[in-house]
């Protein structure tokens, strides 16, 4: 694949004169079986209960600006610590960021956002670790290694910005090729007055709301396919394919480590074979108390009982599809 670079475009709230975490571009160092205890509906709580007390998707300010801290947790890249600048991430890189020959790394200055490119993440909780996230293969800085992808949580200055290259795969042919779609007319579920009416469809789309704005994990697991592939898509265009496992683990941390406000279903559109799109909206509160916006895609496909995500995308504008 031909190297690709690019700036993202980041609106910084005041000035960056906090220095980054540092650290290498590595992964959180899980081993898969680790990650899958709730996969099939076994989830405990002591698997998202950790030793300081804190639980993914809560809120957990430690107190004053600088959180009580000037330097990133051992073993992290949250810099939440060190109290960089709120930003405002409107532009994600593209997705294949890869140095190739001559080409000169920037040095990172410092701050969340250097240079047009995300450095670590800073979350809720200052001291939230890098193994406390569910996908275990993130990469938390641009030039740290050889290569590695833009996550779809690019937008979220909480989650980690980038995926390890040993971890997707690329495909050649997509679910959302030569789309032709008609309107859908979604109702959701607890108010339609025939709720005994409501179709599959109906439900399935009403578990995308339940899965983020209720950390519905039933929802979440009738949502995310037991096999195969899941496409990946950012501002509209395929970035890579992610294994369902995996897919699993790395949407869970997008529910989880999140403070959504709402989330709502902009548009639903079928096809004559019978898959869907989904536009979502995810309003959500960052880690500076901000209101920011992030707009999501999916194809959705009826495979056994259930309709399945097979394309998943981010994006800052309402890109559609």
């Amino acid at each position: 694949m031909a190297a690709v670079l690019a700036l993202g475009s980041v609106a910084v709230a005041q000035d960056k004169n906090h220095s980054s975490n540092g650290g290498s571009s590595h992964s959180s160092g899980k081993s898969a079986p680790d990650r899958h205890s709730d996969r099939h509906g076994s989830y405990g709580s002591d698997h998202n209960a950790h030793s300081d007390g804190y639980k993914p998707g809560s809120i957990h300010y430690a107190g004053g600006s600088g959180h009580g801290s000037s330097l990133p947790a051992p073993g992290s890249h949250n810099s939440s610590g060190s109290a960089p600048a709120a930003v405002h991430i409107s532009r994600a890189p593209n997705v294949f960021i890869h140095p190739g020959p001559g080409f000169v790394r920037p040095i990172h200055t410092g701050g969340l956002v250097d240079h047009g490119y995300r450095y670590g993440y800073y979350h809720y909780n200052r001291h939230f670790r890098d193994d406390h996230f569910f996908f275990g293969f993130y990469v938390f800085e641009p030039f740290g290694g050889p290569s590695c992808y833009c996550s779809p949580w690019y937008y979220y200055p909480c989650l980690p910005p980038y995926l390890a290259p040993g971890h997707v795969v690329i495909v050649d042919s997509f679910y959302s090729t030569g789309w032709v779609g008609r309107p859908y007319a979604y109702t959701p579920v607890p108010v339609n007055p025939n709720a005994n009416k409501a179709t599959d469809l109906d439900f399935a789309v009403q578990d995308i709301v339940a899965a983020f704005q209720d950390d519905d994990r039933r929802a979440l697991g009738d949502l995310v396919p037991k096999d195969g592939k899941v496409n990946i898509f950012t501002e509209g265009n395929y970035s890579y394919s992610l294994g369902a496992d995996e897919f699993y683990d790395l949407y869970k941390d997008g529910i989880e480590n999140v403070h959504t406000q709402h989330y709502s279903i902009e548009k639903v559109e079928t096809s004559e074979k019978g898959d869907v799109r989904v536009l979502a909206r995810h309003d959500y509160t960052d880690p500076w108390d901000q209101e920011q916006t992030v707009y999501h895609t999916y194809y959705l496909v009826h495979e056994g009982q259930n309709y399945v995500i097979r394309e998943f995308g981010t994006s800052y504008y309402d890109k559609g599809w």
